[in-house]
């Protein structure tokens, strides 16, 4: 589980990115905050083009493939954004953290649909989808601190490259190929299933020869 909320955390640091830094990339390529605005458009325009092919993709690839995919592109992200020498390219570099949140965001779901049994699913998702808000909570101090001090370039390179990579590498080696059947019903949750199910034959086999009578 700790896999699937990092790649949700890793997938909120593009919207504390846009908000907190647009007046000192507007300062370093001489744009208005209007024109670096900009940066949220292309991102959420190209993570709704991208979105409306995931059914197509997640049908042909394996669901721990795509993850793996879209947290790489967080880490592609983020070294061409440090190192862009122009705002358009940083505007290119920064969308594919769009691409990569159409792919982050459906695929956890996905996944714990498959890893955990119905009665965990819901537990699972909550805890797994705090995995955003916490990025915005914490990343926010740590952004405004690293921008304070060594410039809006070092938070790409210094908060969400590692962030990206740590991600990375919990998806890779903690999610199984085939998460299917992976996390299993708890022993005493199966023993309450099967008498459920053993009193739901009785009940209904009296209910028969009530109706027969």
């Amino acid at each position: 589980m700790l896999s699937l909320f990092m790649s949700l955390f890793v997938a909120g640091i593009p919207v504390i990115i846009s908000g907190l830094l647009l007046i000192d990339i507007g300062q370093t390529f001489g744009y208005p905050v209007g024109v670096t605005g900009q940066i949220s458009t292309v991102y959420s325009a190209i993570a709704v083009i991208f979105a409306l092919i995931m059914g197509v993709l997640s049908a042909r690839y394996r669901h721990k493939t795509l993850l793996t995919a879209g947290l790489l592109l967080y880490v592609i992200s983020a070294v061409c954004s440090y190192v862009s020498p122009s705002f358009p390219v940083l505007i290119v570099a920064y969308s594919l953290t769009g691409i990569g949140g159409s792919i982050v965001f459906p695929m956890t779901a996905t996944i714990i649909g498959e890893a955990f049994p119905p009665e965990r699913r819901s537990s699972a998702l909550g805890w797994v989808t705090a995995g955003q808000p916490f990025s915005v909570l914490v990343g926010s101090p740590t952004v405004n601190y690293i921008t304070s001090r060594f410039g809006w370039r070092s938070t790409f390179i210094y908060f969400m490259l590692p962030i990206s990579i740590v991600g990375l590498a919990l998806v890779y080696f903690g999610i199984p190929k085939q998460a299917t059947g992976q996390f299993r019903v708890p022993e005493a949750a199966s023993k309450d299933s099967g008498a459920s199910y053993r009193i739901g034959r009785h009940s209904h086999a009296l209910l028969g020869r009530c109706s027969s009578r």
